[in-house]
């Protein structure tokens, strides 16, 4: 899932290479998914309003839904 994430915000962002995605994993089986960008690009991947990371939480959503799982996606700064 680290790697499709990833490979999906690369789209939107002017550094590619310094994108990251890590995970934590909880007891309760839920997975917090933690995005690390560029600083130049944290506004693209937000998006105006939100749109852009709404839409990205939305997909991941339903990987989760599909694989019973709970996965959350965080934008680190």
């Amino acid at each position: 899932m680290n790697n499709s994430l990833a490979s999906i915000i690369k789209m939107f962002v002017d550094f590619p290479d310094d994108v990251s995605v890590s995970d934590q994993r909880y007891d309760d089986g839920s997975v917090n998914l933690l995005v690390k960008v560029n600083q130049a690009d944290i506004g693209k991947v937000i998006g105006r309003g939100g749109k852009i990371i709404k839409a990205i939480r939305g997909l991941v959503k339903i990987i989760a839904i599909k694989n019973n799982a709970r996965l959350f996606v965080n934008l680190s700064e």
